[in-house]
């Protein structure tokens, strides 16, 4: 459900997350490769993001897509009475969730109509540089 490359999610780290109007962005470095060869996961149609109990670990234990889940319910209906949107990724129904659970047990969710996974994370000017 993520289109792009592959990426192994376990032991791999949250090297940074970006929000602007067209995405919720994540880059992720996989374990024992190099910053440079991070890669980028972009939410593409975000309507929500949720980060809870963050405290000292970057580390993922693993990640998830779902397509039902409470969170997407929520995100939905807050927008469903809006303006449509200016952004052709933005869809009030139809959208998934991307789960990312650390091993600390904090879960970051984002819900967005798609997900696209490259390779290009670190070289990626949204993210703003180095982290």
């Amino acid at each position: 459900m993520i289109e792009g490359i592959n990426v192994r999610w376990p032991d791999a780290s949250v090297c940074g997350i970006h929000c602007d109007y067209d995405a919720f962005s994540v880059e992720i470095q996989e374990a024992g490769q190099r910053k440079s060869a991070a890669k980028l996961v972009r939410c593409l149609g975000f309507l929500g993001f949720q980060l809870i109990g963050f405290w000292d670990e970057i580390i993922i234990h693993a990640a998830r897509i779902h397509s039902n889940h409470d969170f997407i319910t929520q995100c939905e209906q807050s927008v469903v009475n809006q303006l449509p949107s200016g952004s052709a990724e933005r869809a009030v129904t139809g959208n998934h969730l991307l789960e990312i659970e650390l091993i600390d047990g904090c879960r970051l969710w984002v819900c967005a109509r798609r997900f696209v996974l490259d390779g290009t994370g670190a070289s990626d000017p949204s993210l703003g540089g180095a982290r």
